[in-house]
């Protein structure tokens, strides 16, 4: 192996259309998406989901890194897509 050189693998995400998903969870993250900086994914949608606390009195939220897309309809909302 020559130098320090590291490789990092990724797959590339894109044009995923997520709709009509609905259930509960019982973590507060209730969606997560998480890529590489180096292979952002692209083109996600979301439309129409409803991801509830499974205990009441509970909130769920949305997290991403390193996604391009949008939202429509979405509980939680995923205002992270951009």
């Amino acid at each position: 192996m020559e130098g320090n050189s590291r490789k990092t693998n990724a797959v590339q995400v894109s044009n995923v259309y997520f709709a009509d998903v609905h259930g509960t969870s019982a973590n507060k993250e209730a969606i997560t998406l998480d890529c590489s900086p180096n292979v952002p994914y692209t083109n996600i949608t979301m439309e129409r989901i409803e991801i509830t606390p499974s205990m009441d009195g509970s909130e769920v939220f949305a997290t991403c890194k390193n996604v391009q897309g949008n939202f429509v309809s979405t509980i939680p909302k995923v205002s992270c897509l951009s």
